[in-house]
């Protein structure tokens, strides 16, 4: 290689590695150290319910944290898409905000899934002396009659929850609740049996507890998470919103009273 061309390939070295290092100082100096990151997250994540009982108080937190500036917030709680909870605070710069939250829920989140399932048999005896059905004694020289009902609650899915998945809105927990009905007609010996039988399926429903924490001129993600589209009437305003599921379980002994 003579020496003009070798002058060249330098030239060129030396002109690609003032590039690197220009496009290199520009990438770090695009990065202010104005920008605004919040993290929003719940306190005790492992913590949180995914069952519970009517009338059980449920407590948790969130917290809000990494911002470099004084900033404004409004927060807003709500479970079922009711509000429980709701408030406004101003958070120091680089400082951490907990808000904690109580709640109980009042209704169960069990719903029916399926109309009743019903089924007939009827069964007919002709008997000159007594006979037993079931515990009852029938007396060929008499005409009498029975009904008897019975119910049965029949437990499904175990006792773990399993976690909601986009489109369901209902748990494997349940119950097929069942109920038999006898109507027994001794006629002198002759004797008619007419058995009903019904069965319907419930589940626990999921419900919804939401946290949306919202400020001005502030980025708002959850923790691991890229921040969420601007919304409200300016660029600068921005929301955030966590959650997590549960569902509540009925009195056992009020499942007696369901149909």
């Amino acid at each position: 290689m003579d020496g003009n061309k070798k002058t060249i390939v330098y030239a060129f070295a030396v002109a690609c590695i003032f590039g690197i290092i220009i496009v290199g100082a520009l990438v770090l100096t695009s990065h202010t150290t104005d920008e605004v990151v919040t993290e929003i997250y719940f306190k005790d994540l492992d913590t949180l319910p995914s069952v519970v009982k009517i009338g059980d108080k449920i407590d948790f937190a969130f917290t809000l944290s990494h911002e470099k500036k004084q900033t404004a917030y409004n927060y807003r709680v709500t479970y079922d898409g009711n509000d429980i909870s709701s408030g406004s605070f101003s958070r120091e710069p680089s400082s951490f905000k907990t808000i904690n939250v109580s709640m109980t829920p009042k209704n169960s989140s069990l719903v029916q899934m399926t109309d009743p399932v019903v089924s007939l048999s009827e069964m007919k005896y002709n008997v000159a002396l007594g006979t037993i059905v079931g515990l009852l004694i029938f007396d060929p020289k008499l005409k009498e009659s029975y009904n008897i009902s019975l119910r049965t609650v029949i437990p499904e899915g175990g006792q773990e929850v399993t976690s909601p998945s986009d489109g369901q809105s209902l748990s494997n927990l349940g119950y097929t609740i069942r109920h038999d009905d006898w109507n027994i007609v001794n006629d002198r010996g002759n004797i008619d049996i007419l058995h009903k039988n019904s069965s319907t399926i419930y589940r626990y429903a999921f419900k919804k507890v939401s946290v949306k924490v919202s400020s001005t001129g502030s980025e708002i993600r959850g923790a691991g998470e890229s921040a969420k589209p601007a919304v409200g009437d300016t660029q600068t305003d921005s929301e955030y919103e966590i959650h997590f599921w549960i569902v509540v379980k009925e009195d056992p002994d009020k499942l007696q009273n369901i149909w």
